[in-house]
């Protein structure tokens, strides 16, 4: 990997973190891990077609992404290392379509799947340019906008925005706000659209994490002498669990932690069986007053 895609892989990664640390990842839409070979696409050539299934260790829902490339000027464009790239030109755009094994961008659809499984309350995706990190004099701004169409058992329903893609890196769309019937528990099939209206020379549009995402569930764990630490939260999280999280993150042993919820010795069982629910703060005490906490 060159070193301009390096940084912006690290720069996308650090934005990526700061998002997520307020959102849980509950299913993967695609991972960008099954390559695309780097091609040119010349406006002649548009548009482009191309389906690929994917591979081994990757993660593409419906186990297969139909690309539909189209551009008014030539450009280059490639799917690698976890991320799409794509040159940014005047009325250029990208469909990226799920719908299962078709070999086709002709709409078909997947066994109906529950997006709202586990508390997924919202689409969560990456998409950005390196042109305001490498060049922040010379772009203030590169319009464009996205589309999301989701496909169920009912209908389609949409989202639509307009977006910067210097200012705006992270968009999370949330289930509620999209328009149109459809049942985000039972989708066959989603398409996210997207549209570039202004070119930026040496300019690379990037677009990582497309997943669906929930609110992170958590506990907080105050121990006797002051300290704080958030855990995540689950109803089947067990009590040992719980004590051996705290292990790793302080070097005690197993005899010197002791999980109290509301004056209740927390003995073993999970946190359904002592109806702790996320959000719930435990208290912890150390046995061994020798070793300060």
């Amino acid at each position: 990997i060159c070193p301009l895609v390096m940084k912006v892989l690290f720069i996308i990664g650090f934005l990526f973190a700061l998002t997520v640390a307020e959102w849980e990842v509950k299913l993967v839409i695609d991972d960008f891990k099954t390559a695309v070979e780097p091609l040119f696409v010349s406006s002649q050539d548009s548009p482009v077609e191309l389906s690929v299934s994917s591979s081994e260790g990757s993660e593409i829902i419906g186990s297969e992404r139909n690309v539909y490339l189209e551009s008014s000027d030539s450009i280059g464009f490639s799917i690698a290392d976890g991320m799409m790239m794509m040159e940014l030109k005047e009325s250029s755009g990208v469909i990226l379509q799920y719908d299962g094994i078709d070999g086709s961008n002709y709409l078909s659809r997947f066994n109906a799947i529950d997006l709202r499984a586990n508390g997924a309350q919202a689409f969560l995706f990456l998409l950005t340019s390196d042109a305001y990190y490498n060049y922040p004099r010379t772009y203030d701004e590169l319009l464009g906008s996205f589309d999301l169409y989701v496909y169920s058992l009912s209908g389609r329903c949409r989202y639509h925005q307009s977006v910067n893609f210097v200012s705006e890196p992270t968009y999370i769309t949330d289930f509620d706000s999209f328009y149109g019937d459809c049942d985000f528990s039972a989708v066959t099939a989603i398409e996210l659209e997207i549209a570039i209206n202004t070119s930026a020379e040496f300019g690379g549009l990037y677009l990582t994490s497309f997943a669906t995402v929930g609110t992170a569930e958590t506990l907080t764990i105050k121990s006797t002498r002051g300290g704080v630490k958030v855990l995540p939260y689950s109803a089947t999280t067990t009590v040992a669990e719980l004590i051996e999280m705290i292990m790793a993150d302080t070097g005690l042993t197993r005899r010197e932690i002791q999980l109290d919820y509301k004056g209740k010795k927390l003995v073993d069982g999970t946190m359904e069986d002592y109806r702790i629910k996320q959000g719930s703060t435990l208290r912890f005490t150390r046995h061994n007053p020798a070793i300060s906490t």
